[in-house]
């Protein structure tokens, strides 16, 4: 595990929004999410973890967080739901407007909004989602909480895609490996090369999550 920076969870933040604004026109381009056989994979991890708790024609309220340029709202656009996608990124949220325009799609809403204060807000969400995004997060533990209250009695808490303790402590040759190769690419976007790291924090400073462990705090 590499030495942490001395950085806050507001710093990190702010890492995360100038450096994701920066790569979001070829953002998509290149992620393997978009593989067909990884969509399917989504699209049946929704059905089996999430839509099963519910009926099929149950309005639902779904929170995105770090949604990003709006992958997840694929697999939520043939059910009845109301859709509040939040970021730091406003250059990722323009992605998501132009894939899932108001026009057509009315129910799925975009804004900036920093997870940490979330817990200003009363709502409350039937299915709160983050892929991909926990450890984009300094104090992942609190962000944890956050969401976890921001789910409604009888609703679910979907995460996915984030660095496997696993992978971390019995295979750290490739976590050193993906290190070196994507850090290149992030110095390409951030001349300082320091935002890039702290926008993946667990990635670079972290040692990978258990599933066991999150599912313990929660």
């Amino acid at each position: 595990m590499t030495k942490k920076p001395f950085a806050t969870a507001q710093e990190v933040t702010e890492a995360n929004r100038v450096f994701h604004n920066a790569v979001a026109s070829d953002y998509d381009k290149h992620l393997e999410i978009y593989h067909p056989v990884v969509i399917e994979y989504f699209r049946k991890l929704f059905q089996k973890w999430i839509f099963s708790h519910f009926s099929a024609e149950k309005p639902l309220s779904v929170l995105d967080v770090g949604c990003g340029t709006g992958y997840l709202e694929q697999f939520l656009i043939d059910r009845p739901v109301t859709v509040d996608g939040i970021d730091v990124s406003h250059q990722m949220l323009k992605l998501a407007r132009n894939k899932f325009p108001s026009s057509i799609y009315p129910w799925f809403r975009y804004r900036i909004k920093d997870v940490y204060t979330l817990g200003e807000e009363d709502k409350q969400y039937d299915i709160v989602l983050a892929n991909s995004f926990l450890h984009h997060c300094q104090d992942y533990r609190r962000v944890l909480e956050i969401m976890g209250r921001k789910v409604k009695k009888g609703g679910v808490l979907f995460m996915g895609m984030e660095p496997n303790r696993l992978v971390y402590k019995y295979l750290f040759f490739l976590v050193f490996l993906f290190r070196r190769l994507t850090l290149s690419k992030k110095d390409q976007c951030q001349p300082d090369g320091l935002n890039g790291e702290l926008a993946e924090y667990h990635l670079y400073y972290g040692a990978g999550f258990s599933s066991r462990s999150l599912r313990k705090m929660l």
